[in-house]
């Protein structure tokens, strides 16, 4: 298959599966319209995807504290345009500093909203307010190597790391039957990184499927790991 069938056909994915959980939703839900009635609290069989990556490369060699992408960063965050296109992004959610903001902007704009930020390091607070805020729809987080898991654990109650670079994609879905997690690869892969310098700026937090895409170039999804987990 051609790179461009590729392409499309892994761009699709995501919003393929949140269509099939939405669909097993709407299933669930008229069966449950035409039981008999019960004296007893209706299920909610809406679910909720949060999609979560870190931001794309920074530009280390700039002086100041809060650096932006590089132009390797900047291709990356129009390639995350293309590959959550199909996804039916609600709302956008970065931190309060540029790199993240310059990665989750470009799909804000196409949904066309503006980006919101989460501040600080309670996350339980954020996994809060991202569920409440997009219940029954779909979030992109955009954060940090050392946010991230802390997040996804916040979401899902299950510990999470970060397998490092700027490349991994991680869809978090949430329902009352409990909650899935399914890594990802998207855009140009990542080199390994060397740690970087602790540096001002830095968030606070403690640094903890698709298949056969087969990337070799570009940019899209690839190298799904069957990493979901329920409960």
């Amino acid at each position: 298959m051609s790179p461009a069938r590729i392409h499309v056909a892994v761009i699709a994915w995501l919003g393929f599966a949140v269509l099939m959980a939405a669909t097993a939703a709407a299933t669930d839900a008229t069966a449950v319209a035409t039981r008999p009635a019960v004296p007893s609290a209706v299920t909610d069989t809406s679910v909720t995807t949060v999609i979560l990556v870190r931001h794309a490369e920074r530009n280390d060699a700039f002086l100041g504290s809060d650096p932006p992408l590089t132009r390797d960063g900047e291709a990356r965050a129009a390639e995350l345009v293309h590959v959550l296109a199909a996804s039916h992004i609600a709302s956008v959610y970065v931190t309060e500093f540029a790199r993240t903001r310059m990665t989750g902007e470009p799909v804000a704009k196409l949904i066309g909203d503006s980006v919101r930020v989460l501040r600080g390091s309670d996350f339980a607070a954020q996994a809060r307010r991202i569920l409440t805020e997009n219940h029954g729809r779909t979030a992109l987080v955009v954060g940090h190597s050392n946010t991230i898991p802390q997040l996804i654990t916040a979401l899902t109650g299950r510990p999470a790391t970060f397998d490092g670079g700027f490349d991994p994609l991680y869809v978090v879905t949430i329902q009352s039957g409990g909650t899935t997690m399914t890594r990802l690869n998207y855009g140009a892969p990542s080199p390994p990184e060397s740690a970087p310098a602790t540096r001002a700026g830095t968030p606070p937090g403690a640094p903890p499927g698709l298949p056969g895409a087969g990337m070799t170039g570009g940019g899209w999804l690839r190298n799904a790991t069957p990493d979901s987990t329920s409960h």
